[in-house]
């Protein structure tokens, strides 16, 4: 009798609806409910059957939740993808000109506006009265000049350099994203970088917002090395600016605000500061001020050569490069 109970016990735990509705039919109604340990063996079956639907539909919840993400991910890998191939269909090819051991490598950076071109024609030995009768197209304002990469050989106190001008940072017409894939496209077969030439206008010298922004752009864009690599030009020095900027120390006091707000520069680090106006009586002056600029200019790319090999364009970290990469994050969460 205890044998043929314990297993109406156990099969009373694992039955169907149906088994336990045939037990209630063969064994009697009174029978059945009457018995303390029928009833406690049909609250462990509910129970059971109670866990095994929770679990059910707890699966049933992942499995939706979990299509639903892997829906998500395919959207977003495809309008990942649509962004890279948007971008990639910007970028145009730049042939290099030579760039060895022997060549002085200059790329010029900068605001829209604060006259990199026109530095890059004074440099290039354009001694005219606005400079932009060099191989720089230069404008006036704060609109958008250069449109595009472009490069001129030029020799500068007898060195043979090439220089390379950009478009302005925080471009007018909101295409920088383009601009940066496309220097990263054109920089990648360079040879290596000699000397950034960050150029900032000497009339608004103010270490505000704008300025930190576009250099902590240029950090992680070309990395640290950026930092030993640059020369900072300053424009428009001349009359009392010139006067007050030399009386009040304003290169070292640029150089202290680089330091303070860059924690990757080193302390001892010496960044160049050179400054470029017109402020001369008669063309003579003028040309021979030029020719000075253009003299300090290039002893501090000497000075910077010769302790720092070129600055290598591989790892550069363009707009495209990091939109790859998050292409590739999602593709491995989708699989």
């Amino acid at each position: 009798m205890i044998s043929q109970f314990l297993l109406l016990a156990a099969l009373l735990i694992s039955a169907t609806d149906a088994v336990v509705a045939e037990l209630i039919g063969v064994l009697g109604v009174g029978w059945y409910f009457n018995n303390e340990v029928m009833i406690k063996l049909l609250k462990q079956r509910n129970k059971k059957k109670e866990k095994l639907q929770d679990d059910k539909n707890r699966n049933d919840n992942e499995k939706s939740k979990l299509e639903e993400e892997l829906e998500e991910l395919a959207q977003k890998l495809g309008i990942k993808q649509q962004e890279i191939e948007k971008e990639e269909s910007k970028i145009f090819k730049v042939e290099n000109l030579l760039n060895d051991e022997s060549t002085k490598f200059m790329v010029a950076m900068g605001m829209t506006g604060d006259g990199k071109s026109t530095v890059l024609n004074r440099l290039s030995g354009d001694d005219s009265n606005d400079g932009d009768e060099g191989p720089f197209e230069a404008g006036y304002g704060d609109q958008s000049v250069t449109q595009a990469i472009k490069h001129a050989a030029a020799h500068i106190g007898g060195q043979q350099s090439i220089l390379v001008d950009t478009p302005g940072y925080k471009d007018t017409r909101g295409r920088d994203n383009t601009h940066f894939n496309n220097l990263s496209s054109y920089l990648y077969g360079s040879g290596g970088i000699d000397a950034i030439i960050l150029v900032l206008s000497g009339s608004n010298p103010r270490f505000d917002g704008n300025l930190q922004d576009m250099l902590k752009y240029y950090e992680s864009y070309f990395g640290p090395k950026l930092w030993d690599h640059l020369v900072v030009i300053l424009t428009h020095i001349e009359g009392a600016v010139k006067k007050s900027f030399h009386e009040a120390n304003g290169d070292k006091k640029l150089q202290d605000n680089l330091k303070m707000h860059f924690g990757a520069i080193d302390p001892n680090l010496d960044i160049p500061v050179v400054t470029i106006g017109k402020d001369c009586e008669n063309q003579q002056v003028c040309e021979e001020e030029y020719a000075a600029f253009r003299e300090e200019l290039i002893s501090k790319v000497y000075s910077i050569s010769n302790d720092h090999a070129k600055l290598e364009c591989t790892a550069i970290k363009s707009p495209i490069k990091k939109l790859r990469k998050e292409r590739e994050v999602l593709t491995i969460q989708h699989k």
